[in-house]
This record gives structure tokens, sequence and C-alpha cells, in this order.
């Protein structure tokens, strides 16, 4: 759910469409439901609570800790179970890994292994190998990593950064992460020490990503520029001067009763209407609020 901060409860999923024509599935064996990533931070206290006390003081708040395909541990909490990920040597997997975080910044790495970025965001990429992805909230990767090491098992790390971990004392960066485990590996925990990743990471620059494909822009013919903006003192954002809130009406429930025009909606909806088959350039002018 995108409505407010639904989502930030836990009311996230991921959706994936396959394509039956990937051309760059030479690369891996295996896709499917089974490999499929998802880190995302988890709160003790309600997403209304916290959305509360963020407008009322404009102090962002921290996570307790970070999950891994729904697990998580926090500091002091229970030793509940790691997510494992099972895989057979001589295998080559795809990954989907999916930032589902309201906040939080994940560092994702596997003890061991290379990942082979081919797809970032729904576009296939050039493919370029690491040991270590940054993810931003929100963020989509896939990634092949080839199990080629000896059999066992092997820490996935997914540590965070979502604020200062001194405002809550419930938060362990080293516990989100996961266990590779090869076929035949006992079922135990990594012998290697937790760790916050790789001592020499070979990490990804976003920069140097390059579409599988290249194509040039099209000549825009609507034009539309953003201010963003928070309101001093407030942790209220603005697009425009205008700060969003949830219409009592749907906004596709008007456009089939026939609204068909910016005045047709709420000035909170904050609504363009664009005329069909445009091509849009949206301008993003820089802001020295670092919130925004």
């Amino acid at each position: 759910s995108q409505l407010s901060v639904q989502y930030v409860d836990g009311l996230r999923g991921p959706l994936v469409v396959y394509d039956p024509e990937d051309p760059l599935a030479h690369l891996y064996d295996i896709d499917n439901e089974n490999t499929i990533w998802q880190v995302g931070d988890w709160w003790h206290n309600s997403s209304v609570a916290l959305l509360a006390g963020y407008v009322a003081t404009g102090v962002v708040p921290v996570s307790d800790s970070g999950t891994f395909n729904g697990l998580g541990r926090f500091q002091g909490g229970p030793e509940v179970p790691f997510f494992v990920q099972n895989v057979e040597a001589g295998k080559r997997y795809r990954f989907r890994i999916i930032n589902q975080s309201a906040r939080n910044v994940f560092t994702m790495s596997v003890d061991g292994h290379d990942l082979t970025i081919i797809e970032t965001d729904g576009t296939p990429t050039t493919p370029m190998t690491v040991n270590e992805i940054q993810m931003l909230a929100g963020q989509r990767y896939s990634v092949v990593l080839d199990a080629n090491q000896p059999v066992a098992n092997y820490w996935i790390n997914a540590p965070f950064v979502g604020g200062n971990p001194a405002v809550n004392p419930n938060q362990n960066a080293t516990l989100t992460r996961a266990i590779l485990r090869y076929a035949g590996a006992p079922i135990a925990d990594p012998q290697t020490p937790m760790t916050l990743g790789p001592i020499n990471p070979n990490a990804l620059v976003e920069a140097n990503l390059r579409p599988l494909v290249a194509q040039a822009a099209p000549t825009p013919n609507v034009n539309i520029t953003l201010n963003l903006v928070v309101t001093a003192g407030k942790a209220q954002w603005n697009v425009n001067n205008v700060s969003y809130l949830p219409p009592e009406v749907p906004t596709l429930v008007k456009v089939l009763d026939g609204a068909n025009s910016a005045a047709d909606f709420n000035i909170t909806e904050n609504t363009f209407i664009i005329p069909e088959n445009s091509v849009i350039q949206i301008d993003f002018p820089p802001n020295d609020d670092d919130e925004a």
C-alpha cells in the first residue's frame, strides 16, 4: 500500500513481471518465487504514532530493526531464526533484491561471492560484477550469484543506515542478515563472524551502470517543474507549495465519473492533466533543504 504510511506496518510485497524473452536469461539457471530478497525496516510502534510524532516534532523516527524476507532480530530481542536461501552448487541464481523500507538504506553483500548486476528498477543493464550494493528505499536490483564456492553456509549481509542509532537502543545493524546454504551443508549458522560486508569492497558505483539497450530520450511536448520543499520546523512536504492529502473520493473513481480537468480534483491532490501519448519532461530544481 502506498496510502499515507500504511506499508510501514508491513502492508507490502513484491510484484514481479517475468520477461519471457529476457535477453540476459543465458546468464542464470534459476529465477522464481524462491529467489526474491526483500529487505525492509521494522518498527515497534505503529506508523500512525510514528507519523504523528514526526509531524509534531520534526524529529525523524529511527527503526528498531531490519528484516530480510520478513525475518529479523533486534538488540536484546529473541534469537529469531534467520531467513535461509537454499542453493545448489554449480547453479547460477538470479536474485531480485527489493528495498521495501520506509527509510533505511541497506548495503547488500554475500560472503565469498560476487554479485553480477543485470537489471535495476525494471531496466536490463549491461552486466556489472561487484561484491557490495547500496540500496535506498524503493530501489530494486537483479543480481546473478554463481554458487561456485565450497559447500557450506555463508552470511548474506544487509546492514542498514536509517537515522541516528543512538535514538533507538534496539537497533543493531549487524543483525539484519540471512544465510546462503548450499545443499549438503549442515543446518547451522555460518562459522564465520558476522560482519558488515567485505573487507575490501568492490562496491557498485551507480554512475557506471549502463542500460543493455541504449535509447535516446524522445523530444518532450509537456514540461512540468516540481519544486520540493519541507516547511521549516513542521516536517511537512510540499510539492509546488501543495502538501498532498488523500482525497475522500479516490482519484480513479473521479476519472470514471468524468473528471477531466485539474479543477475537478482537490487542490491537495496536486493533479496534472496530461494529453494522451505525451512525452513528459519533469524538472526538479536544486533545493538547499537536506530533507527534500
